[in-house]
């Protein structure tokens, strides 16, 4: 899916979210919203002007004429900072907080506000889970890549499957034991309730990520934290995906540094990663789910 497929089915979402149709059709708060807040739309003026091209020119040119666009804009916005108060409060400024919640008649910047907001942080966001989402569809189902064995069992033990069905302890010490085919170079990516971590390659837990046989267990024996163990000091779902490559990723956050050497990755990353996998012709995903209990 190309960015602007990836745009126009955001906008559809938030849409969604925020209006309901009448008799199945868009209401011209929709259609306000879907123009007002198009990534192409910034530059164009609300009222009529001598602009060739205005947010009203194209109200009318969809069949809404004589709207009142301010009064209509005003109801939009509202409704936006009521669905999404608690994101936005924590991604803009203090004075832009100050400016939505204190507007005055003919204030001009409320919804440029609101838009850089909408594009800035809540896209990015919804665009890495995304991302997120659609590897995790194309993952095979193999339960058993991925096993966390509590620290002191025998590394070469076999893996009882039944244990599957448990669920991890807080700060309960763990090894991860990864079993996936050989001959591959493998990317282990971590997402927590508010955490998301680059386990593999990383300097930290597993720097070297060409598997040359297996199960790897991990931290590796020459990783920094190879003395630590793997823990979890807080109740929730952890999710595990791992991609395997015919050969290494030239992306610089892949490669493993001493100056950050247990990577966390954000939407910057993640959509690199993903432009990185669909030029490659051949690669697999496994995915895997656990829950931490207190």
């Amino acid at each position: 899916m190309t960015i602007t497929e990836l745009e126009k089915q955001f906008i559809s979402e938030i849409a969604g979210e925020l209006f309901e149709k009448e008799n199945g059709q868009k209401t011209d708060s929709e259609v306000l919203f879907r123009l007002r807040f198009s990534r192409d739309n910034y530059e164009l003026p609300n009222q009529k002007d001598t602009a060739e091209k205005d947010i009203n020119k194209l109200m009318e040119s969809a069949g809404f004429k004589g709207k009142n666009i301010q009064r209509i804009l005003r109801f939009v916005i509202n409704l936006i900072l009521d669905k999404y108060s608690e994101e936005i409060s924590g991604n803009i400024s203090e004075k832009e907080l100050n400016d939505l919640q204190n507007t005055e008649r003919g204030k001009g910047n409320i919804w440029q506000i609101v838009f850089k907001w909408l594009w800035n942080y809540k896209f990015r966001q919804w665009q890495m889970d995304w991302i997120w989402e659609n590897l995790q569809n194309q993952a095979k189902i193999s339960p058993n890549w991925l096993n966390f064995v509590r620290t002191g069992t025998d590394r070469a033990m076999a893996f009882d499957k039944e244990k599957l069905k448990e669920k991890l302890q807080v700060n309960q010490r763990y090894d991860m034991k990864v079993d996936l085919p050989r001959e591959a170079y493998f990317v282990l990516l971590n997402r927590g309730l508010d955490t998301r971590y680059l386990v593999c390659p990383s300097l930290a837990f597993a720097p070297e990520y060409k598997i040359v046989e297996t199960p790897i267990w991990l931290q590796q024996n020459q990783a920094l934290a190879n003395e630590d163990k793997i823990y979890f000091d807080a109740p929730g779902k952890e999710e595990y995906l791992a991609i395997l490559l015919e050969k290494p990723l030239d992306i610089d956050w892949l490669k493993p540094s001493d100056r950050d050497p247990f990577p966390s990755w954000q939407s910057n990353e993640i959509i690199q990663l993903w432009e990185a996998l669909a030029k490659e012709n051949s690669w697999q995903v496994f995915y895997r789910q656990v829950e931490v209990v207190g």
